[in-house]
């Protein structure tokens, strides 16, 4: 060490060139290759809900027909799931620790016959489930 500043080691004077070197394989291993849908033949594991397997499926299924035909869906519902998932589906909070997004959001609408006692602009679930209803997805 000289008075006012530290000194390099032989060692310390090549690990920025030997970094130079490193970082960016370490980067494209990291990265991994891009992604071609057109090539791509990879199997992916889906779990999803009763509502995302009547909303989202149908639809994923004939886009991914188009984009990357050789790939291959395995689809799940309910609590039934594979232990090791690429992607789930649900309308549940994930629990901490996994990656999400929202992918839409739905309002659900109530419609009330003039024959029923119960009026008011907001059901509470306890009013909702004393009343005959039925449930209509489109």
């Amino acid at each position: 060490m000289s008075r006012r500043a530290y000194d390099r080691t032989v060692r310390g004077d090549s690990l920025p060139r030997e970094l130079q070197s490193l970082l960016p394989r370490l980067e494209s291993m990291v990265r991994g290759e891009e992604f071609a849908p057109g090539r791509s033949q990879e199997r992916y594991r889906l779990a999803v809900t009763n509502h995302a397997s009547v909303t989202l499926i149908l639809p994923l299924i004939r886009r991914i027909r188009i984009e990357a035909p050789d790939v291959r869906l395995e689809v799940s519902q309910g609590r039934n799931e594979p232990t090791t998932l690429d992607a789930a589906f649900s309308a549940e909070h994930p629990p901490s620790g996994l990656q999400s997004e929202v992918l839409f959001e739905v309002d659900f609408v109530c419609v009330v016959g003039a024959a029923q006692r119960v009026h008011p602009p907001r059901f509470t679930l306890a009013q909702y489930l004393q009343i005959p209803h039925v449930v209509v997805e489109t």
